[in-house]
């Protein structure tokens, strides 16, 4: 998985003032208190492989990976979530405009956007999932 490079990624096309944490995943399950909003985790969500596809000689599979940013936004003194909702957006779109076509490696196809969801609204934080996608062909030399 490329988790580093999309840190990196987002570190160097976005604003130090849009997201006050940026980090991966074991940053995201240590937190045991509210981080410092807007904050942005980068998890892997998921791999899968098709069969070989080569029919003799080295081993190659086709690898789809997704992964997700979770994003952590304040929300407090908003009793309508409208400014929060204006928030997220803004620093989805931010994030989204520095993934989305972008080629982590000559390896991954172009990062495409998947889908969106609200993880939770816990203690004034709403957090929110946004996955994206790559894919790259695994290969096993000759023995």
């Amino acid at each position: 998985m490329i988790m580093g490079e999309v840190v990196a990624r987002i570190k160097s096309q976005t604003s130090r003032t849009l997201l006050r944490t940026l980090g991966g995943s074991l940053d995201y399950a240590k937190l045991k208190s509210a981080p410092q909003a807007p904050c942005a985790f980068v998890v892997p969500v998921r791999e899968t492989a098709k069969g070989n596809n080569v029919a003799v000689g080295a081993v190659r599979q086709a690898v789809h990976e997704q992964f997700g940013i979770i994003f952590g936004l304040t929300s407090r003194n908003d009793r309508h979530g409208d400014r929060a909702e204006a928030e997220i957006r803004a620093v989805r779109d931010a994030v989204k405009a520095a993934l989305h076509g972008w080629q982590p490696d000559p390896d991954y196809d172009p990062i495409t956007f998947v889908q969106g969801d609200l993880l939770e609204f816990k203690n004034g934080i709403v957090w929110w999932q946004d996955v994206y996608a790559t894919a790259t062909q695994w290969r096993a030399k000759e023995s």
